[in-house]
């Protein structure tokens, strides 16, 4: 009777040399099996796929999937060259390591490889080693093949720029793309216009991108910085890997036409590297912008980024202080204004509100109830190890049954008449046995790997109670930067309220993710990259911070109308404040009339009415008295 086998063949682009192509594989194939009197019952084929990786190979995987469901019983599987079973070392040994495991051998044709034969098993280990080498040297060709293309004038690849259209490595002009291009240059190139405003005129006048999208700042700047545009070409211009070493920058002139002459280019370029030169900041130059990315829009979901306002004093014009806040970067018009949230969020208020929130965090039921839930699943540690005690004397008796069983074979007389039944039974109990020990060896490798989850756990828990207990005493000692780094490593997420509530409130959640750590061989805690503990802290339930207290002066003013029907004004709100420490900054409004000119002073009354909003707010004691 025929043994039964599979053929497998792959191509990894349209065009191959002679003698790899399909029809060369399979013909090859049939002629092996043919001749080895092996009958063919299944076909696979991988048509324009890699071999770098099994992933995306639906027919090499359609394959291993019929052996493990043992569909056909085939005792072979042919490949015509072990580069076309895969050139990834990592995967072709464990195919075949798979296919062993069913009784399936893969046999070579081309490289007369067995993996029947102890042979054949250490030329499959030397060869696919030798595949993968053959996969990078492929590599480096490609790219020798684009440098070379590159040095010609023609186009490498990559995305094609905005005004041109990419045709058999060659570019042509989009007509309508490259009115637009010359449009920015021309623009940028006049005095006073910068990026921005080219990006509004875009927008207002109904101009869109390729992907019909609204233009923004990158898009333009992308544009003016890009020497393709008159004509010159650079490789290895800029990169996408970070702390990558620098390459030798290749220059050559194009093939294709340009749309802006030379000196316009270099020109604007020029313009824009002597604008984009960062200028000495005079104010809070070790300012940054602690929660910028953070923060999340209420209605496009998009990060909300440092924004700031130079305020000028309304008496004497002069700029007096810089406000910073928090603003949705899709509203910003330089990125072509796709978001509709306009509010501009205090930045001292956020700040000290989520930190507020940080330092309450772990007195919080919910937090506690989660460390508590955490924990029990580390008390689970004495049970694990218990388990692999047990699973190990169990592994000890089965495996001394075991060799009582083979000593019992061995002391078998090949002359006693029930010989052969007897070697058949014993033989069937030893195999058995061997089963009984896979089974608990798996049940102890996966018990050892909850006990190192366990013991992941039990030490994370143990970080985070440490580092929130620290929290207040460290932080106020951090550097701005560092203060940042410190809430990235914490919180994922913050999330607010698309209006300040009635009650103060504009912190809607809080999205912590707590690193995990383990222990190393040596006992020092290490952190598990990529892996954290997640816990969401909801605010709209839990009472607001100092900092969602503090009340605007329009809201005090309304609060003392609403209670008493009298009206307060800002400078009797400010004397109020200032009288009861809440006000420390400096006032810029100061009078133009002179030291002699006095201001008039809140009545009594009045003042009254104003410490009884101020408590309202929460921004004074209950105890202080009018």
């Amino acid at each position: 009777m025929k043994k039964k086998c599979y053929i497998y063949t792959r191509v990894s682009t349209a065009i191959q040399v002679e003698g790899y192509s399909l029809e060369a594989q399979k013909a090859e194939l049939h002629r092996y099996a043919s001749y080895n009197e092996l009958d063919i019952v299944g076909e696979y084929c991988d048509a324009g796929i890699s071999g770098g990786s099994i992933r995306g190979r639906h027919d090499f995987q359609r394959m291993m999937d019929d052996v493990i469901n043992e569909k056909d019983s085939v005792s072979y599987v042919l490949v015509f060259k072990l580069s076309r079973f895969g050139r990834n070392a990592a995967d072709v040994l464990k195919s075949v390591q798979l296919l062993q495991d069913y009784e399936v051998d893969l046999v070579s044709v081309n490289d007369g490889i067995d993996s029947s034969t102890s042979g054949g098993r250490l030329m499959l280990s030397i060869l696919s080693a030798v595949a993968e080498m053959e996969k990078e040297n492929i590599t480096v060709q490609f790219s020798a093949g684009k440098l070379h293309k590159f040095k010609k004038g023609g186009w490498a690849g990559g995305a094609v720029p905005y005004g041109y259209r990419n045709e058999n490595g060659k570019l042509y002009i989009i007509k309508e793309e490259a009115e637009i291009v010359k449009k920015i240059f021309e623009m940028y190139d006049k005095e006073g216009v910068g990026v921005a405003t080219i990006v509004n005129w875009l927008n207002d006048n109904g101009y869109r991108t390729r992907r019909d999208k609204p233009f923004r700042r990158d898009t333009v700047v992308s544009v003016i910085s890009n020497p393709l545009y008159c004509g010159d070409m650079y490789y290895n211009r800029r990169t996408n890997i970070k702390n990558a070493k620098p390459k030798e920058v290749i220059y050559a002139k194009g093939i294709h036409e340009p749309i802006v002459s030379e000196d316009l280019f270099y020109r604007v370029k020029d313009k824009y590297d002597d604008k984009s030169k960062v200028k000495d900041r005079v104010e809070d130059e070790d300012r940054i912008s602690i929660l910028s990315g953070l923060l999340k829009c209420p209605l496009c979901g998009a990060g909300l980024i440092a924004h700031y306002k130079r305020n000028k004093s309304p008496i004497t014009g002069e700029q007096v202080k810089t406000t910073y806040g928090y603003a949705c970067k899709n509203h910003m018009r330089v990125n072509g204004r796709t978001c509709e949230y306009a509010k501009q969020l205090n930045q001292e208020v956020i700040d000290s509100a989520v930190l507020e929130y940080v330092m309450r965090v772990r007195e919080m039921a919910s937090f506690t109830s989660f460390m508590e839930d955490q924990l029990l699943r580390a008390d689970d540690y004495e049970k694990i190890e218990a388990e692999i005690q047990s699973l190990r004397k169990q592994y000890y008796r089965v495996e001394n049954k075991k060799d009582k069983v083979n000593k019992a074979i061995d002391a078998l007389n090949v002359l006693d008449d029930n010989y052969d039944e007897t070697f058949v039974e014993l033989s069937n109990q030893v195999d058995v046995l061997y089963d009984e020990l896979d089974l608990i060896e798996d049940k102890i490798q996966k018990a050892k790997q909850y006990r190192e989850n366990l013991r992941a756990s039990r030490f994370t828990l143990e970080k985070v109670k440490s580092t929130l207990a620290q929290f207040p005493d460290i932080y106020d000692k951090m550097s701005c930067n560092d203060k940042r780094e410190m809430m990235r490593l914490l919180i994922e997420r913050i999330d607010v309220f698309p209006e300040r509530r009635e009650d103060g409130k504009i912190i809607k959640s809080i999205t912590f993710r707590f690193p995990m750590y383990k222990l190393d061989k040596h006992g020092n805690p290490q952190r598990m990259l990529d892996q954290t503990v997640g816990y969401k802290m909801r605010c709209d339930n839990i009472g607001r911070t100092v900092a969602e207290s503090k009340a605007t002066y329009a809201q005090i003013r309304q609060y003392v109308w609403d209670m008493h029907q009298v009206r307060v004004n800002n400078l009797y709100i400010a004397q109020t404040k200032r009288k009861h420490g809440i006000i420390e900054r400096k006032n810029y409004n100061v009078t133009k009339k002179g030291d002699g000119f006095r201001q008039p002073s809140c009545p009594q009354y009045k003042e009254k009415f104003i410490i009884e909003a101020l408590k309202h707010f929460k921004m004074i004691g209950n105890e202080v008295k009018a």
